[in-house]
């Protein structure tokens, strides 16, 4: 909002410090009240202070990775966006047992717990995913592999992936007049996440409510971390127990042990 709406402001090496010294931290896109607030305990009020302050500062202060990028980006350094030091690719696979893939619910539910795995992997590493990899294999040696890119809408959340890796099936079974890729023959389900891009370059969009939702997946796993992964559940976490019969023809209870 530099000079708007004459137009678009060159910022410099040479003038950087002189714009930064006329801005407040929430100007700087991505630096929100609570951000903000986190600097100032950390004794950076400025942009210019931020600026001039050592990157291992900064991510003590934005407890996170985060505050390395902004010093790189407010001195002109190159910031590799491409991948995640950690992790190249992530994955949860699962065998599936006879009994499990008796129930084709069961099999829905054991890809919701596969992605929601992936999506607490992704949040503890503050990334998202460009690419998804959904791979299963069947009794009769088959396998079913499909790839799939999200570049324009890089993806974190569990039931997102669901919902994508799910309307890749329904066109394939569209388009190849088959049965349900999901069925009661298939052995091994697995999903596969790679492609990334840090949570703090994210573009999110404007006319959705995209922000909240990244800041409140963060949260609920803040909380689960701190008061165990039962304290808060998603509603996607919640199945249907199955209601096992009284069996016991004599005896007692510690006779089911």
């Amino acid at each position: 909002n530099v000079k708007k709406p004459d137009g678009l402001t060159l910022i410099s090496p040479e003038n950087i410090d002189d714009i930064l010294s006329r801005m407040n931290l929430t100007d700087l896109p991505g630096i929100a009240k609570a951000m903000a607030m986190k600097l100032k305990l950390a004794g950076i009020h400025t942009p210019l202070q931020l600026r001039h302050t050592p990157a291992d500062k900064l991510k003590t202060a934005c407890n996170s990775i985060v505050g390395i990028y902004w010093h790189y980006r407010l001195n002109f350094s190159e910031v590799d966006l491409s991948g995640h030091d950690d992790y190249k690719s992530m994955q949860a696979m699962r065998q599936i047992s006879a009994s499990q893939r008796k129930n084709v619910k069961m099999l829905d539910d054991l890809l919701v717990s596969l992605c929601t795995t992936l999506e607490k992997r992704m949040v503890k590493q503050e990334v998202y995913a460009k690419d998804i990899t959904f791979t299963a294999r069947y009794e009769n040696g088959t396998y079913y592999n499909e790839s799939f890119k999200c570049e324009k809408n890089p993806v974190q959340d569990a039931m997102k992936m669901v919902l994508l890796i799910k309307g890749r099936m329904e066109h394939f079974q569209k388009q190849n007049h088959c049965e349900p890729v999901i069925n009661t023959q298939m052995n091994m389900m697995g999903v596969n996440v790679f492609n990334f891009i840090p949570d703090c370059a994210l573009q999110f969009d404007m006319f959705e409510n995209n922000v909240q939702q990244h800041h409140l997946r963060k949260t609920m796993y803040d909380i689960k971390k701190k008061f165990g992964n039962d304290s808060i559940l998603k509603a996607a976490e919640l199945h249907e127990l199955e209601v096992y019969k009284d069996a016991i023809g004599f005896g007692s209870v510690k006779h089911l042990y």
